[in-house]
């Protein structure tokens, strides 16, 4: 061999050794590169996991919330009607006193007659006129009858042709029977009751 071919194959040498040192450290940094990418793409995975987690996990607190909160709405939604009804109650048994009170003074002839004669007077002064027709309680006919005779000569008593549901008192209407006046202790406690309850249920409660 002479000089010429031992120093090619000597470069030869050199460029093979080269060109492997080039496709090893090609190969490395492919491995690092590969590495790097691998590693964002587990970073990216995990945070895309973390965040699905967060979000169901806020889903469900929300629904917890709202379970929470619907559990309270329909405890309190109960409490507020309970409470309703104890006032409707607590009203209600006052008026049904009322009632009883009434139902009282008409046993006494003396007071019911009082309360006759007030409810007649009344009903003759929103008609603007004595001459009227009065309907009242059967019961009440000859009470009725008594007071017009004394006070009220103009009245026309009708038979007694109210319902028992009325308590008492009486009705009036004018000459031509078109407007009345309901002057029975069941319209007057209603009336009352409307009035009132407002105010009553501010003093209770």
């Amino acid at each position: 061999m002479n000089v010429s071919e031992a120093t090619r194959e000597r470069e030869m040498e050199k460029m093979i050794a080269f060109i492997r040192q080039e496709a090893l450290e090609k190969v490395s940094e492919l491995e690092i590169k590969a590495e790097e990418e691998q590693n964002i793409e587990r970073a990216r995975i995990v945070q895309q996991e973390t965040i699905s987690l967060e979000e169901k996990a806020e889903k469900r607190k929300k629904e917890f919330l709202r379970t929470i909160k619907i559990g309270s709405s329909g405890k309190a939604s109960k409490t507020n009607m309970r409470v309703l009804e104890l006032k409707r109650e607590i009203i209600n048994g006052a008026f049904s006193e009322a009632c009883d009170r009434v139902l009282a003074q008409i046993g006494e002839e003396a007071s019911y007659r009082e309360i006759l004669r007030g409810y007649i007077r009344e009903g003759m002064h929103l008609l603007g006129d004595e001459n009227v027709f009065i309907k009242c309680m059967e019961r009440d006919f000859a009470l009725v009858q008594d007071i017009c005779r004394q006070e009220f000569e103009g009245a026309v008593i009708l038979d007694g042709t109210l319902e028992k549901v009325v308590l008492g008192g009486v009705v009036l209407m004018n000459k031509t029977k078109r407007v009345w006046v309901v002057n029975t202790l069941q319209e007057r406690i209603k009336i009352a009751k409307e009035e009132l309850v407002p105010s009553l249920a501010r003093i209770l409660f």
